[in-house]
């Protein structure tokens, strides 16, 4: 058993592009995560912490299915009794999600057919939301019911979605062992007709549930199925002798490949650029797809006599914007052509002047206010600027962002670049009046998901650096109110037993005994570098070095360098360890190794913005205030 590269699946969608669509889609859990949705992963881990508050932690190992692949079914049916409770559940998870890049992809990938069904396990709306937000015209069929599949004609046109596990705006979704025994019977039927016609490309499965790998066990095991065979994509790195038996099997067939990708946002990338397709409109160019798609709202408004007074009203004001629009679009299109043609700078006396025309022209009073109709989104420039290190322009637009409305994303985008601001300028008061004005509304949010925890962090970190402890630890309090995803709850703890020991205060036991817990479980779970964090601060030498074995050259480069406050607690013991496994590995030349015995600045220093006894005073040193897991 080996797995092959996405190049080589790719290669065959190129070759045989002539004759698409030949492979349907098959989508998991997997391919939503980047859209906002919570893993499978993530909810066991969270599932698990409340049957072990329920009934304690020796019960759950005590289980049969403690660690088995139907962990996620039986402890979801144990905790969530009735199917109307799974519902709920599954819509709040779903409920914040966006179609991520790879569903805009995938939006092409139909309307150019080089797929035309997807069949996923996944109860979220995410293709057909994307269809709708990312094309003019692609209307997909959806069957999330057993009644509802018999009628689906697989030479019919339109892109169709079929929901093998149901829809959460219905009752009827298969979540249970029970429920995931087998497939209802038309479904199993159309199942098995695409079979006998298409190869099968699946992404983001894990192959957990019975109605699924069963069906396509018995499938392959007809001569007559997948003609094209069946291409089951996994992460890069993946250990192949920890796949499920499940899938273990499959592969025993020589119609069944594995791919190696990146993730589902990545490997949709890649298909798209390898096959030349140009991007919709409605991505590359949305001004334009937007008038073309109000065009049919307004086109013959003089010519209906009976037409209602209210309707040619408003009708007119849409006219109006759609022709704003495009006047901004065509003088944007002049500008550049004459930039290009007189080799002129954006910045040059004239460009400017043509800029300020521009925005004159494309202006119209709404409401007693000017409004500009052509602009670009400000967080997605105070994004590009952040990464670009222009700082003043990132909070300048994040600043925008956050008058129009506030996000967790243009929070600490605008908080972020004031820091960085601090040092060189005046911005420190301002940066302390922000700070106040704008962590209490932290907690006026609906719920902390897996971006917003990463953000979070990011500003807590960035407060760290410039030893700002109070204020990065009101963040942290403030977040272990939320119910977190595992991988944030775990940066809570560890930024909180950081600060702790940059305080110079003792970690108590309980909080050594959250560590500890946190260390097994990213070590469990591969998170190897997580995992090397906790070691440090627990202090424990021997299993330091044991996750420092998986580090890759960046980790390593980063754990001996000063970059990150956490390893200027790594005793001499691990550095060298760690030293040597670089140089072993060829990732360190022998002769660095003599300059890395540097104490870290942050710990040698005797400046800090704050005052000892006020981090102190802030600190509860119990530990019980970390959330629960």
């Amino acid at each position: 058993m080996h797995a092959k590269p996405l190049k080589h699946l790719i290669n065959i969608l190129k070759t045989t592009k002539d004759h698409h669509p030949n492979f349907t889609l098959f989508l998991g859990a997997g391919a939503s995560i980047t859209s906002g949705i919570k893993s499978a992963r993530e909810m066991i881990s969270e599932w698990k912490a409340s049957y072990i508050d329920m009934y304690g932690a020796d019960k759950l190992k005590a289980e049969p299915w403690f660690e088995k692949g139907n962990e996620y079914s039986e402890l979801f049916e144990r905790l969530y009794d009735q199917p109307t409770q799974r519902r709920e559940y599954i819509e709040r998870c779903i409920n914040n999600s966006n179609p991520s890049w790879g569903y805009v992809y995938l939006v092409n990938l139909l309307k150019e057919k080089t797929f035309n069904t997807v069949f996923t396990t996944n109860f979220d709306d995410l293709i057909n939301e994307a269809c709708y937000t990312f094309s003019n015209n692609l209307r997909p069929v959806v069957c999330a019911h057993d009644s509802s599949i018999k009628n689906i004609r697989l030479t019919s046109n339109r892109p169709k979605i079929i929901k093998l596990h149901g829809d959460f705006l219905f009752d009827d979704l298969k979540n249970t062992i029970r429920e995931l025994e087998s497939l209802e019977d038309n479904m199993r039927t159309k199942f098995k007709q695409y079979a006998s016609e298409f190869g099968m490309i699946v992404m983001g499965y894990a192959g957990n549930d019975r109605s699924i790998m069963d069906t396509l066990n018995t499938l392959l095991h007809s001569d007559n199925s997948f003609p094209h065979g069946i291409y089951w994509c996994i992460r890069k790195g993946t250990e192949l002798e920890r796949l499920p038996e499940e899938l273990k099997n499959l592969a025993r067939f020589s119609r069944f490949h594995l791919i190696e990708i990146d993730g589902f946002d990545e490997a949709m990338a890649e298909i798209h650029h390898s096959l030349s397709l140009p991007l919709q409109e409605e991505v590359s160019d949305p001004y334009s797809a937007l008038s073309s798609k109000l065009d049919k709202y307004f086109s013959g408004l003089e010519d209906d006599e009976g037409q209602s007074q209210l309707i040619k009203k408003d009708m007119r004001l849409l006219s109006e914007h759609v022709i704003h629009i495009n006047s901004a679009k065509e003088f944007i299109s002049n500008l550049r052509a004459k930039m290009n043609e007189f080799s002129t700078d954006i910045d040059s006396e004239d460009a400017q002047a043509a800029l300020s025309t521009m925005l004159k022209e494309t202006e119209f009073l709404k409401n007693g206010k000017n409004i500009h109709i052509y602009s670009m989104p400000n967080i997605l420039l105070a994004n590009s600027a952040f990464h670009e290190q222009d700082f003043r322009r990132a909070k300048d637009f994040a600043e925008r962002s956050l008058t129009a409305n506030f996000s967790i994303e243009s929070m600490t985008l605008y908080l972020r670049s004031l820091i960085m601001l601090a040092e060189d300028d005046d911005s420190q008061d301002e940066l302390e009046q922000a700070l106040e004005n704008y962590i209490p509304f932290i907690e006026s949010t609906s719920f902390i998901d897996q971006k917003d925890g990463n953000r979070l962090i990011s500003l807590v970190v960035d407060l760290m650096s410039k030893k700002d402890f109070v204020n990065a630890m009101s963040i942290l309090d403030i977040m272990h109110g939320f119910d977190l995803p595992p991988k944030i709850n775990s940066f809570v703890i560890i930024n909180k037993s950081l600060i702790f020991r940059i305080s110079g205060d003792e970690i108590s036991s309980s909080l050594l005994s959250k560590l500890a817990d946190e260390y097994e479980k990213a070590k469990k779970s591969g998170e190897h570098w997580l995992a090397f964090g906790f070691a440090i601060l627990i202090g424990d030498e021997a299993k330091a070095m044991e996750c420092a074995d998986s580090l890759d050259e960046s980790q390593i480069h980063t754990a001996l360098s000063d970059e990150m406050p956490i390893f200027g607690f790594m005793s001499q013991a691990v550095k060298d360890y760690v030293a040597q496994l670089g140089v072993m590995k060829g990732y360190i030349d022998p002769e660095e190794v003599i300059d890395m015995d540097i104490e870290n600045e942050l710990f040698t220093s005797s400046e800090s913005t704050v005052p000892k006894d006020q981090i102190s005073d802030t600190l509860d040193n119990s530990g019980n205030e970390l959330p629960a897991e």
